[in-house]
């Protein structure tokens, strides 16, 4: 860093950075991001939202929410997609996954679903599937995968 930098351009330039990305179908995942960008920010998180398409690289990411809407029981290919890319980066940030959309009582694959069906990327992140109760039509997100836990923080 130069040594012309003012204290809050140092902070600044290390100061968490979360993304929001998703893929929603209608728009309704969409909104769900949105508002989650902006409560973080609210918060004094500093957040960027984009689609799950647009993010070619998350270097520059402390953390990352990665939403979908679920149609039939499955992730939008676009999010899937993007836990396929970006497998070796989300290892190292710890991520929360939503789903969006009907997931039935339990969360889980929809009745008769042949196995595989319906899974969310949560293995290939790494991230936790810990459901948080939400009533139907409201958003599930599954918890955090941290790759610092358990490590003396």
């Amino acid at each position: 860093m130069s040594e012309h930098m003012t204290a809050d351009d140092r902070a600044a330039a290390t100061a968490p950075l979360v993304l929001v990305a998703y893929a929603s179908k209608n728009g309704g995942t969409a909104e769900i991001a949105w508002w989650i960008g902006e409560t973080l920010t609210a918060e004094g998180v500093d957040a960027q939202v984009r689609t799950a398409r647009e993010v070619d690289d998350l270097s520059c990411y402390s953390a990352v929410v990665l939403g979908s809407g679920v149609y039939a029981g499955r992730w939008l290919r676009e999010a899937v997609r993007f836990a396929r890319r970006h497998r070796d980066p989300l290892r190292r940030v710890p991520v929360w996954l939503l789903s969006a959309g009907p997931v039935g009582a339990g969360g889980g694959p929809p009745r008769g679903a042949r196995r595989g069906e319906g899974r969310r990327p949560g293995r290939r992140t790494g991230a936790q599937d810990v459901r948080r109760p939400a009533g139907p039509g409201r958003p599930r997100l599954h918890g955090a995968h941290d790759p610092q836990a358990g490590q003396g923080r």
